[in-house]
Protein backbone atom coordinates (compact mmCIF):
# COMPACT_ATOMS: atom_id res chain seq x y z
CA UNK A 1 0.00 0.00 0.00
CA UNK A 2 1.35 3.24 -0.67
CA UNK A 3 0.87 5.89 1.85
CA UNK A 4 1.85 9.62 1.59
CA UNK A 5 4.44 8.41 -1.08
CA UNK A 6 5.96 5.64 1.17
CA UNK A 7 5.13 1.76 0.98
CA UNK A 8 4.35 0.32 4.27
CA UNK A 9 4.43 -3.65 5.32
CA UNK A 10 3.01 -5.36 8.53
CA UNK A 11 5.59 -7.48 9.85
CA UNK A 12 4.22 -10.63 10.01
CA UNK A 13 5.16 -9.59 6.74
CA UNK A 14 8.73 -9.20 7.66
CA UNK A 15 9.12 -5.60 5.93
CA UNK A 16 8.76 -1.90 7.12
CA UNK A 17 7.96 1.38 6.29
CA UNK A 18 10.37 2.11 3.35
CA UNK A 19 10.25 4.91 0.33
CA UNK A 20 8.74 4.74 -2.60
CA UNK A 21 9.43 4.19 -6.44
CA UNK A 22 8.44 6.81 -9.48
CA UNK A 23 5.30 5.93 -10.58
CA UNK A 24 3.29 7.48 -13.28
CA UNK A 25 -0.02 7.92 -13.52
CA UNK A 26 -0.17 8.26 -17.26
CA UNK A 27 -3.08 6.68 -18.94
CA UNK A 28 -1.92 4.88 -22.19
CA UNK A 29 -3.76 5.46 -25.40
CA UNK A 30 -6.15 2.90 -26.84
CA UNK A 31 -5.26 1.45 -29.55
CA UNK A 32 -1.49 0.60 -28.72
CA UNK A 33 0.23 -2.55 -28.95
CA UNK A 34 0.58 -4.45 -25.48
CA UNK A 35 3.00 -7.02 -24.61
CA UNK A 36 1.56 -9.51 -21.73
CA UNK A 37 4.51 -11.86 -19.63
CA UNK A 38 2.88 -13.53 -16.62
CA UNK A 39 4.74 -14.89 -13.79
CA UNK A 40 2.53 -18.02 -11.07
CA UNK A 41 4.20 -17.81 -7.91
CA UNK A 42 4.94 -21.91 -6.72
CA UNK A 43 2.66 -22.11 -3.66
CA UNK A 44 -0.29 -20.05 -4.26
CA UNK A 45 -2.45 -19.47 -7.08
CA UNK A 46 -1.71 -16.15 -7.64
CA UNK A 47 0.27 -14.47 -9.93
CA UNK A 48 0.87 -11.24 -12.00
CA UNK A 49 0.86 -9.65 -15.44
CA UNK A 50 3.57 -7.29 -16.56
CA UNK A 51 1.39 -5.22 -19.70
CA UNK A 52 3.99 -3.58 -21.45
CA UNK A 53 3.42 -0.83 -24.10
CA UNK A 54 4.96 2.11 -25.16
CA UNK A 55 8.59 -0.37 -24.66
CA UNK A 56 9.40 1.58 -21.41
CA UNK A 57 5.96 1.86 -19.55
CA UNK A 58 4.51 -1.47 -17.96
CA UNK A 59 1.20 -1.87 -15.69
CA UNK A 60 1.43 -4.60 -13.30
CA UNK A 61 -1.71 -6.99 -12.97
CA UNK A 62 -2.59 -9.00 -9.76
CA UNK A 63 -3.87 -12.38 -10.74
CA UNK A 64 -6.00 -14.78 -8.82
CA UNK A 65 -6.22 -17.79 -10.51
CA UNK A 66 -8.78 -19.83 -8.73
CA UNK A 67 -11.42 -17.28 -10.12
CA UNK A 68 -9.44 -15.33 -12.88
CA UNK A 69 -10.06 -11.94 -10.77
CA UNK A 70 -7.40 -9.36 -12.25
CA UNK A 71 -6.53 -6.34 -10.10
CA UNK A 72 -4.61 -3.38 -11.90
CA UNK A 73 -2.12 -2.02 -10.48
CA UNK A 74 0.46 0.70 -11.12
CA UNK A 75 2.18 2.00 -14.09
CA UNK A 76 5.93 2.33 -14.01
CA UNK A 77 7.74 4.69 -16.54
CA UNK A 78 10.96 1.99 -17.21
CA UNK A 79 11.52 -0.76 -18.77
CA UNK A 80 11.17 -3.59 -16.66
CA UNK A 81 13.11 -7.05 -17.79
CA UNK A 82 10.33 -9.49 -16.90
CA UNK A 83 12.92 -12.33 -17.63
CA UNK A 84 14.82 -11.66 -14.43
CA UNK A 85 12.06 -10.91 -12.11
CA UNK A 86 10.43 -13.00 -9.38
CA UNK A 87 7.39 -13.54 -7.11
CA UNK A 88 7.76 -15.28 -3.78
CA UNK A 89 6.88 -18.38 -3.17
CA UNK A 90 3.25 -17.05 -2.22
CA UNK A 91 3.10 -14.24 -4.44
CA UNK A 92 3.14 -11.77 -1.49
CA UNK A 93 6.33 -9.63 -3.11
CA UNK A 94 7.55 -9.17 -6.35
CA UNK A 95 11.50 -8.88 -7.36
CA UNK A 96 11.62 -6.97 -10.20
CA UNK A 97 14.84 -5.03 -12.52
CA UNK A 98 13.68 -1.46 -14.10
CA UNK A 99 16.00 0.55 -16.64
CA UNK A 100 15.06 4.03 -17.13
CA UNK A 101 18.10 5.51 -18.71
CA UNK A 102 16.15 9.04 -19.49
CA UNK A 103 14.77 10.06 -16.03
CA UNK A 104 17.07 7.46 -13.70
CA UNK A 105 16.64 6.66 -10.39
CA UNK A 106 18.42 9.49 -8.02
CA UNK A 107 20.90 7.33 -5.23
CA UNK A 108 21.35 11.43 -4.12
CA UNK A 109 21.67 14.79 -5.06
CA UNK A 110 24.53 14.54 -7.28
CA UNK A 111 24.70 10.75 -8.42
CA UNK A 112 22.18 8.70 -10.45
CA UNK A 113 21.62 5.50 -11.17
CA UNK A 114 19.70 3.97 -14.28
CA UNK A 115 19.13 0.58 -13.24
CA UNK A 116 17.74 -0.92 -9.84
CA UNK A 117 16.55 -4.05 -8.76
CA UNK A 118 13.40 -3.65 -5.85
CA UNK A 119 10.50 -5.65 -4.26
CA UNK A 120 7.05 -4.76 -4.00
CA UNK A 121 4.29 -5.88 -3.66
CA UNK A 122 2.17 -6.61 -6.22
CA UNK A 123 0.12 -5.13 -7.88
CA UNK A 124 2.03 -1.96 -6.80
CA UNK A 125 6.02 -1.10 -7.81
CA UNK A 126 6.18 0.84 -4.61
CA UNK A 127 9.51 0.04 -3.97
CA UNK A 128 9.56 -1.87 -0.20
CA UNK A 129 13.79 -2.45 -0.76
CA UNK A 130 15.61 -1.14 -3.62
CA UNK A 131 19.52 -1.63 -4.56
CA UNK A 132 20.58 0.66 -7.52
CA UNK A 133 22.85 -1.08 -9.97
CA UNK A 134 24.49 1.17 -12.77
CA UNK A 135 24.72 -0.95 -16.06
CA UNK A 136 22.20 -3.64 -17.23
CA UNK A 137 24.08 -6.47 -16.99
CA UNK A 138 22.66 -9.37 -14.56
CA UNK A 139 19.90 -7.12 -11.90
CA UNK A 140 17.31 -8.89 -10.40
CA UNK A 141 17.15 -11.95 -7.94
CA UNK A 142 14.94 -14.69 -7.01
CA UNK A 143 13.20 -15.70 -4.02
CA UNK A 144 14.66 -18.54 -2.35
CA UNK A 145 11.89 -17.81 0.35
CA UNK A 146 9.62 -15.14 1.64
CA UNK A 147 12.71 -14.21 3.61
CA UNK A 148 15.37 -14.63 1.75
CA UNK A 149 16.72 -13.20 -1.68
CA UNK A 150 19.34 -14.41 -4.07
CA UNK A 151 20.17 -10.92 -5.93
CA UNK A 152 21.68 -10.85 -9.35
CA UNK A 153 24.09 -7.94 -8.10
CA UNK A 154 27.92 -8.03 -8.39
CA UNK A 155 29.35 -8.43 -4.93
CA UNK A 156 32.42 -6.21 -5.34
CA UNK A 157 32.39 -2.48 -6.78
CA UNK A 158 32.72 -2.37 -10.74
CA UNK A 159 31.39 1.37 -10.99
CA UNK A 160 32.45 4.59 -9.18
CA UNK A 161 31.08 5.00 -6.23
CA UNK A 162 28.43 2.26 -6.29
CA UNK A 163 28.08 -0.98 -4.10
CA UNK A 164 25.30 -3.29 -5.89
CA UNK A 165 24.91 -5.40 -2.86
CA UNK A 166 24.09 -2.20 -0.33
CA UNK A 167 20.28 -0.62 -0.31
CA UNK A 168 19.64 2.52 -1.27
CA UNK A 169 19.46 5.39 1.07
CA UNK A 170 16.26 5.52 3.09
CA UNK A 171 15.79 2.21 2.79
CA UNK A 172 15.93 -0.29 5.47
CA UNK A 173 15.25 -4.88 6.05
CA UNK A 174 13.85 -6.12 8.67
CA UNK A 175 16.85 -8.37 10.29
CA UNK A 176 15.43 -11.42 9.72
CA UNK A 177 15.12 -10.60 5.71
CA UNK A 178 18.55 -12.43 4.29
CA UNK A 179 19.98 -10.52 1.07
CA UNK A 180 22.76 -13.00 -0.77
CA UNK A 181 24.49 -13.14 -4.11
CA UNK A 182 22.82 -14.92 -6.69
CA UNK A 183 25.35 -17.36 -7.85
CA UNK A 184 29.52 -16.85 -8.35
CA UNK A 185 29.25 -14.18 -10.85
CA UNK A 186 26.39 -12.64 -10.05
CA UNK A 187 25.81 -9.18 -11.93
CA UNK A 188 26.89 -10.51 -15.08
CA UNK A 189 24.75 -12.29 -18.02
CA UNK A 190 21.60 -10.78 -19.25
CA UNK A 191 17.83 -12.76 -19.19
CA UNK A 192 20.22 -15.65 -18.56
CA UNK A 193 21.11 -18.01 -16.62
CA UNK A 194 18.69 -15.99 -14.07
CA UNK A 195 15.73 -17.00 -16.60
CA UNK A 196 17.21 -20.92 -16.77
CA UNK A 197 17.85 -21.09 -12.62
CA UNK A 198 14.22 -20.01 -11.72
CA UNK A 199 12.88 -22.11 -14.16
CA UNK A 200 14.62 -24.97 -13.06
CA UNK A 201 14.04 -24.47 -9.47
CA UNK A 202 10.18 -24.66 -10.74
CA UNK A 203 10.63 -27.77 -12.21
CA UNK A 204 11.61 -27.76 -15.63
CA UNK A 205 14.77 -29.66 -17.00
CA UNK A 206 17.41 -28.82 -19.77
CA UNK A 207 16.94 -31.51 -22.59
CA UNK A 208 19.06 -30.13 -24.83
CA UNK A 209 21.49 -27.40 -24.88
CA UNK A 210 22.46 -25.11 -27.71
CA UNK A 211 25.94 -25.38 -28.99
CA UNK A 212 28.24 -22.49 -30.53
CA UNK A 213 31.80 -20.93 -31.22
CA UNK A 214 33.58 -18.08 -30.25
CA UNK A 215 35.44 -15.74 -33.00
CA UNK A 216 37.16 -12.67 -32.97
CA UNK A 217 37.53 -10.76 -36.31
CA UNK A 218 39.58 -7.53 -35.77
CA UNK A 219 38.14 -5.86 -33.00
CA UNK A 220 34.57 -7.29 -32.27
CA UNK A 221 33.69 -10.13 -30.79
CA UNK A 222 31.21 -12.71 -32.86
CA UNK A 223 29.77 -15.76 -31.68
CA UNK A 224 28.92 -18.12 -34.48
CA UNK A 225 25.65 -20.27 -33.66
CA UNK A 226 24.79 -23.77 -34.95
CA UNK A 227 20.86 -22.63 -35.50
CA UNK A 228 20.27 -26.46 -35.71
CA UNK A 229 21.16 -26.77 -32.14
CA UNK A 230 18.58 -25.56 -30.04
CA UNK A 231 17.88 -25.31 -25.83
CA UNK A 232 15.07 -27.52 -25.07
CA UNK A 233 13.80 -27.76 -21.53
CA UNK A 234 10.58 -29.57 -20.68
CA UNK A 235 8.64 -29.28 -17.14
CA UNK A 236 8.56 -32.14 -14.41
CA UNK A 237 5.46 -33.75 -13.11
CA UNK A 238 3.81 -30.91 -11.55
CA UNK A 239 5.46 -27.93 -12.79
CA UNK A 240 3.32 -24.74 -14.79
CA UNK A 241 2.67 -26.15 -18.39
CA UNK A 242 3.59 -23.15 -21.03
CA UNK A 243 5.36 -22.88 -24.26
CA UNK A 244 7.66 -20.38 -24.72
CA UNK A 245 10.18 -19.23 -27.54
CA UNK A 246 12.96 -17.47 -28.55
CA UNK A 247 14.78 -16.99 -31.57
CA UNK A 248 17.65 -13.91 -31.36
CA UNK A 249 20.89 -13.25 -32.92
CA UNK A 250 23.42 -15.05 -30.31
CA UNK A 251 25.46 -11.50 -30.59
CA UNK A 252 22.79 -9.90 -29.00
CA UNK A 253 21.12 -12.14 -26.27
CA UNK A 254 21.57 -15.50 -25.17
CA UNK A 255 21.29 -18.39 -27.77
CA UNK A 256 17.61 -19.37 -28.66
CA UNK A 257 15.36 -21.41 -26.41
CA UNK A 258 12.86 -23.62 -27.18
CA UNK A 259 11.05 -24.64 -24.10
CA UNK A 260 8.88 -27.93 -24.85
CA UNK A 261 5.59 -28.08 -22.95
CA UNK A 262 4.73 -31.90 -22.35
CA UNK A 263 3.17 -33.82 -19.38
Amino acid sequence: MAVNGKAEFDDENHMGSMEATRVSETVIPLGRTARLYALIARERRIGVIFRRGPSNVVRLIRWTLGDDRFEPGQWLKARVHELRCDLSPAGEYLCYFATSYRNPYRATATISRPTWTAISRPPYFTALALWPKGDSWGGGGLFASKVRLRLNHRPEPYHPDTEEMALADGFTLPKRFQVEPLWENAGWGEDDPIRLMRMERDGWFMLQAARGQWQSQRAPVRVINDVTEREKMRPSVGAPIFPCSRSRPWWRRAPPTICSARR
